[in-house]
């Protein structure tokens, strides 16, 4: 990760940055970013905490 960048943008950048996987592989794992890995990263605070509220 560079420094400032958070969790969510590095891990775009190193799905568009692998040389040689399919577009059906850069497809599913988009996806799993969207779905399962983003709405757990918007529920907790920078330290890990549990969002309130």
């Amino acid at each position: 990760m560079r420094a400032g960048e958070g969790l969510r943008a590095y891990a775009e950048r190193r799905i568009e940055e692998r040389p040689g996987l399919s577009e059906r592989t850069v497809r599913f794992w988009r996806g799993f970013l969207r779905r399962h890995i983003a709405p757990q990263l918007a529920s907790t605070e920078p330290d890990g905490r549990a969002r309130q509220g």
